[in-house]
């Protein structure tokens, strides 16, 4: 089952099991299960929006690595060619 390798995932669609046998409950049990399913579906959503920040983060992160070392190979680059500059100055 797919819903194995996203426990979100999985959390929700038990979630949604559950909406489904809200329907068959007394009305009173209804508003109870109907209530926690908003508040569980609440947090599920807070918990897939963090974990939305934080992989744009990570990729974030990974550009600036990237970035910085592209740049340390610019510099390294121009050390050389200013070494070769002062090795060519005529003492």
């Amino acid at each position: 089952m797919k819903d194995d390798t996203d426990p979100l995932l999985a959390r929700m669609n038990r979630l949604l099991e559950l909406k489904e046998l809200a329907r068959h409950a007394e009305p009173e049990d209804r508003a109870r299960i109907h209530r926690t399913i908003r508040l569980a579906g609440r947090a599920l959503l807070a918990i897939a929006q963090a974990r939305d920040v934080a992989e744009r983060t990570q990729r974030a992160r990974e550009r600036a690595d990237a970035d910085l070392t592209a740049r340390q190979g610019e510099l390294a680059a121009l050390m050389v060619e200013l070494q070769i500059m002062i090795e060519d100055i005529p003492r």
